[in-house]
């Protein structure tokens, strides 16, 4: 029988996100649960599997940026470079 195997590998740029995954749980976010919906232990419980993992990256090579801040202009070109979105018109 073929059973692939594929790891989750999700990056952060936020180290208090990355410390939270890692304890499990935080008294400042105690709020989440009740009016997110979002439960930190079970979130934390995902990220104990073997095949998921969350890893720090600088924010400036953080792809998912362009799609959950609002950019200035002059940081576009980095946030398509990462994206692999590039002008491909005759210049």
């Amino acid at each position: 029988m073929f059973s692939p195997s594929i790891a989750l590998r999700c990056f952060e740029d936020n180290q208090a996100v990355l410390a939270i995954l890692t304890k499990g749980y935080s008294a400042r976010l105690r709020h989440l649960s009740k009016f997110h919906r979002v439960n930190v232990a079970s979130t934390w419980q995902a990220f104990e599997e073997p095949d998921i993992d969350a890893e720090y990256i600088d924010t400036k090579k953080q792809c998912a940026d362009i799609v959950t801040k609002a950019l200035s202009v002059g940081q576009w070109a980095s946030a398509l470079e990462l994206l692999h979105i590039l002008d491909l018109s005759p210049s």
